[in-house]
């Protein structure tokens, strides 16, 4: 989808970075929540094609992989916890 890297520069006025790495920053950044967004809705390309892998193969895995094992997500979450305080 294009974008209209100007109407978004104002939001960078305080970053010491040259008038290209501005609209190259926001480019990058549109990109990134665009694929969040195919993913969240599940048309992301990866997403696709793994999709059409399980319609070939009938022995490819169709639940998710379930894991008694909470330690990974609970270091997860006390990071995003920190992330959020300091944004605050």
């Amino acid at each position: 989808m294009p974008i209209d890297a100007e109407k978004y520069l104002h939001h960078l006025a305080e970053f010491d970075l040259p008038h290209d790495r501005k609209v190259e920053l926001i480019h990058n950044l549109v990109s990134m929540m665009e694929s969040f967004v195919d993913r969240g809705f599940g048309v992301h390309p990866v997403q696709l094609i793994q999709a059409s892998a399980r319609k070939r193969d009938s022995s490819a895995p169709t639940d998710p992989v379930e894991s008694s094992d909470t330690e990974l997500k609970e270091q997860f979450d006390r990071a995003v916890v920190g992330i959020s305080d300091a944004a605050e």
